[in-house]
C-alpha cells in the first residue's frame, strides 16, 4: 500500500479561483449518475447507484446548481483524468479498507449534504436577525442526510 499526501487548502471549500475546482469528491459524486445506467440493479437494494443518487439528492440537480462548486465555472480536471475513474478508485480503496456498502453510502451522503448546505438561504427577520428559509428544497436533503431535524 502507499499513501500520497495532498495539500487540502481549506480556502477552496468556500472559494475557488478561476480555473480551479473544489475538492474532487464533490465532482466525482456526480459520476454515480452514469453508473446507474451501467450496472444491473436489484430494485430492493438501497445501495444501488440509482437508490444512492436519489437518496443524496443529485438526480434533479447538476454540478452547476451547487454554490459550493460552481463559483469558478470549472467542472473538469485540468489533468484530463475523468472523475469516473478516480471515483471508481476511491470506492475500490474503501472496499479494501473494509467499508461496507452502507458505510460508503453514508460517507457519500454526508459529503453531499455539504453541497446542499451551500444552497441554503436565509431571510431577514427584524433589523438584525435572520432565519433559515424553510421552503428551500435543499434543506430537506441536508436534514435527512445528516440525520437532524429542521427544528
Amino acid at each position: 500500500a502507499s499513501i500520497e499526501t495532498y495539500l487540502l487548502e481549506k480556502v477552496r471549500l468556500v472559494h475557488q479561483s478561476p480555473g480551479e475546482r473544489n475538492y474532487h469528491i464533490f465532482y466525482e459524486l456526480f459520476s454515480m449518475k452514469d453508473e446507474e445506467d451501467e450496472e444491473d440493479e436489484d430494485e430492493d437494494d438501497d445501495n444501488a447507484p440509482s437508490a444512492v443518487i436519489e437518496k443524496i439528492g443529485i438526480t434533479e440537480f447538476d454540478m452547476e446548481d451547487f454554490k459550493l462548486i460552481n463559483m469558478s465555472d470549472t467542472y473538469d480536471r485540468r489533468d484530463g483524468v475523468p472523475d469516473e475513474e478516480t471515483f471508481a478508485d476511491l470506492k475500490e480503496a474503501m472496499k479494501i479498507m473494509g467499508f461496507t456498502r452502507d458505510e460508503m453510502t453514508n460517507v457519500f451522503g454526508v459529503t453531499t449534504a455539504f453541497l446542499h448546505a451551500s444552497n441554503l438561504t436565509f431571510e431577514t427577520v427584524g433589523e438584525i436577525e435572520c432565519r433559515l428559509e424553510m421552503d428551500n428544497p435543499h434543506l430537506d436533503y441536508v436534514v435527512d442526510l445528516l440525520g437532524i431535524t429542521k427544528e
